[in-house]
C-alpha cells in the first residue's frame, strides 16, 4: 500500500519510465524511518515477541531425587521384608490385621517360598496357624505351596525346624492331601533323627506322637528318641540344662507314640511307668503297656543290709 501511494505521487504518466520511477519509489520506502512506519499503522509500535519465558523465568527449580524404596512396600517387598513382617506378626499375636494384609503376605510368599530356607519356611508357617488363617482361594493356598516346598529343600534341616512344620502342617494340611503329608512327615522324621542334639526330649516326643497319628513308622528316630528320653528319666537335668522335667501328661503321650509305633523298649516302657504312678497320666501309660502286651511288675522290695559279724570280745561284753 505504501509502495502503491509513492506510485501516485511521483505519477505514471508514461511506461517508458515505469522502471526508473519504481526505483525512485523503492529508495524512499528505505528512506522511511520508524516514525513514519508507526504512524502509518496507527501510532502503535509492534514488537515480535523473542522469548517463550514465563513470567516464573527468574525462580530457579530445586530438583530432589527422592529415593524410592519399593522394597518396604509389602506388595513389592523382598525376602527380608516378609520374614520380618512375619516376625511381627507373631510377636503380635493378640492383634487382628485386615484380610487383604494377610492376602498379599500369602500372595509374595508364595511367589518367593524358592528362596526361604527350612527355618525361615518354619517362621512363616507359624506366623499363618498362631492368626488361625483360612485363605480359600485356590492360588493363595500357603500350607500346601509350604509343605510342596519342604519336599524340594536340599541339605540338613535345623531341628526346631522339623518340629514347627511338623505341627503345623499335620493341622492345616486338608484330609485329602493325607499322602503329601505321609511323605513329609517321613523327610522330617530323618532330618530330626540326624538333628537329635538340637531337640529337647518334649519337642522329640511331640514330633514322635505326630507321626504316630499320621500312620508313619520310622524305628530309627524311635529308637534315638526313647535313648534321649531314657537318659533324662534317670538323670535329672543339671541347673544349666535348658530342658526341665517333663510333665506327667508329656510322658503318657511318649508311652501311646511308643505303643503306636510299635517301640518295645522295656527300660524306657519301665521308667515311665514309674514316673507316672499316682498321677493323670497312669492309665495311658498303662494301657500303653497293654496294647504293645507288657506285663507291669510290683515294686522289688528293698534289698535289706546285712548283719555285720562283732568279734568275740565283743560278745562275750555284752553278754556279761
Amino acid at each position: 500500500m505504501r509502495v502503491a501511494g509513492v506510485l501516485q505521487r511521483h505519477g505514471a504518466s508514461s511506461s517508458g519510465g515505469l522502471l526508473g520511477r519504481g526505483v525512485a519509489a523503492a529508495l524512499e520506502w528505505k528512506q522511511c524511518g520508524a516514525s513514519e512506519l508507526c504512524g502509518a499503522c496507527g501510532g502503535q509500535q509492534q514488537r515480535r515477541p523473542f522469548s517463550t519465558d514465563g513470567p516464573f523465568r527468574y525462580i530457579k527449580p530445586k530438583f530432589v531425587e527422592r529415593k524410592k524404596h519399593f522394597n518396604e512396600v509389602l506388595i513389592f517387598g523382598d525376602r527380608r521384608k516378609l520374614l520380618d513382617t512375619a516376625q511381627d506378626v507373631l510377636n503380635d499375636r493378640g492383634r487382628e490385621f485386615p484380610r487383604a494384609f494377610w492376602e498379599i503376605l500369602a500372595k509374595r510368599c508364595i511367589q518367593s517360598l524358592h528362596l526361604f530356607n527350612a527355618l525361615e519356611l518354619a517362621i512363616i508357617a507359624r506366623a499363618f496357624d498362631a492368626h488361625s488363617v483360612v485363605l480359600k482361594r485356590p492360588d493363595l493356598d500357603i500350607y500346601g505351596s509350604i509343605a510342596s516346598s519342604v519336599l524340594q529343600l536340599q541339605g540338613r534341616h535345623p531341628g526346631v525346624a522339623n518340629v514347627v512344620l511338623a505341627d503345623v502342617l499335620s493341622r492345616r494340611l486338608p484330609v485329602y492331601k493325607l499322602s503329601l503329608l505321609q511323605d513329609i512327615l517321613r523327610k522330617l522324621g530323618r532330618q530330626a533323627a540326624d538333628s537329635m542334639w538340637e531337640l529337647s526330649a518334649s519337642h522329640a516326643v511331640r514330633l514322635l506322637q505326630i507321626l504316630t497319628e499320621a500312620a508313619v513308622q520310622d524305628p530309627a528316630l524311635c529308637s534315638r528318641i526313647g535313648g534321649k528320653l531314657l537318659a533324662q528319666l534317670r538323670n535329672n537335668p543339671s541347673p544349666h540344662e535348658a530342658a526341665p522335667l517333663m510333665h506327667p501328661e508329656e510322658l503318657g503321650n511318649a508311652a501311646a507314640a511308643f505303643a503306636g509305633q510299635n517301640q518295645r523298649n522295656l527300660e524306657l516302657l519301665r521308667e515311665l511307668e514309674l514316673h507316672t504312678r499316682g498321677t493323670v497320666a497312669a492309665p495311658l501309660v498303662l494301657e500303653s503297656l497293654a496294647k504293645l502286651g507288657i506285663d507291669v511288675l510290683p515294686d522289688e522290695p528293698p534289698d535289706l543290709p546285712l548283719e555285720q559279724q562283732a568279734f568275740l570280745g565283743e560278745q562275750r561284753g555284752q553278754q556279761s
